[in-house]
């Protein structure tokens, strides 16, 4: 008798009680990322991600000491919550030529606003330098270039969250090609939703990276705006099957089918981006019974072990 089990999360194949801490690695989360434990995450990338490249004669050498001017409340922008941006420029001749990065600011930008930034032109800087690169992250050490090429003296408006370019782990993707980080540990909300007792303060379900503590000095790891995740560098999932299972799916390959109602992965054979080669069927099937809880022949949604293609992992 065939029968239709109900999809369930990921698992790590053979990860004994408490193991999730073998093999455990932090990630930055990207802005509004949310996922559940068992996700599997990628690396997201939107927009361009670009760091300062100093060159130039004169230019790559020189370090900006000049203390721009930072404007909390510059254009309306309804929908922008308030934030903490971590910021630093560059000088640039207009052209190709950039200095090395000045000592990072803090961006306070208040709600419904964008702020602005504004870097005077007040004649000690190498000749030529007429332009400023303005690089704002959400945390230290994380910039990237969100404005380029502002003339000396005026306006960079910072670009409303989630800024227009930026870099970090969320949940797959349905039909995802590549770029995975590994299978989530805990889960992440990253939002500006209010939580009982803030106030009007914003914050998150479960860490804070937007606002409610930033504290800590440059360095430490900032440990409490991480995602844990294990890395899935030969290592095997169990993992539920969207099509009926049958052993001739046994070294197959699968693309990954996140289903929302149930909120977990399955691998799915009818993918076009097959990342997942299915190695065996979890548990031993017994033919004896009418409901076997894991599946056996011709159930669908079947759970079967998998290990993800070689080049898709991140850091593999």
């Amino acid at each position: 008798m065939a029968n239709t089990l109900t999809p369930v999360p990921v698992s790590i194949y053979g990860l004994p009680a408490g193991g999730e801490y073998l093999n455990q690695r932090t990630t930055f989360p990207a802005p509004g990322a949310i996922w559940n434990r068992g996700d599997i995450l990628a690396l997201k990338t939107t927009g361009t991600i670009t760091n300062p490249a100093p060159s130039g004669t004169n230019y790559a050498t020189f370090t900006p000491t000049t203390v721009p001017t930072v404007t909390s409340n510059g254009t309306t922008s309804a929908g922008n919550p308030a934030q903490t941006l971590y910021a630093f420029y560059t000088l640039t001749d207009g052209v190709t030529g950039e200095t090395l990065p000045s000592a990072e600011f803090i961006i306070n930008v208040a709600a419904g606003y964008e702020a602005y930034v504004n870097v005077p032109a007040d004649g000690h800087y190498p000749s030529g330098l007429t332009d400023f690169n303005l690089y704002v992250g959400i945390l230290p050490g994380g910039e990237w270039q969100q404005v380029a090429g502002t003339t000396l003296g005026s306006n960079a408006t910072v670009p409303p969250y989630p800024l227009t370019n930026n870099i970090g782990a969320n949940r797959a993707a349905t039909n995802a090609s590549g770029s995975i980080i590994g299978y989530a540990v805990n889960n992440v909300a990253v939002t500006f939703a209010n939580r009982p007792g803030d106030g009007a303060q914003a914050g998150n379900n479960y860490r804070a990276i937007f606002g409610q503590d930033q504290s800590g000095p440059i360095g430490v790891g900032y440990e409490q705006y991480k995602g844990y995740y294990i890395d899935l560098s030969n290592v095997s999932i169990v993992i539920s099957l969207v099509q009926t299972y049958y052993d001739s799916v046994i070294n197959s390959t699968a693309g990954l089918y996140y289903n929302t109602t149930y909120q977990c992965f399955q691998a799915d054979t009818s993918q076009s981006n097959k990342i997942l080669t299915i190695t065996g069927k979890f548990g031993q099937p017994n033919v004896n019974e009418s409901f076997d809880p894991v599946g056996t022949q011709g159930d669908t949604n079947a759970l079967v072990i998998a290990r993800f293609n070689s080049g898709l992992l991140v850091g593999s």
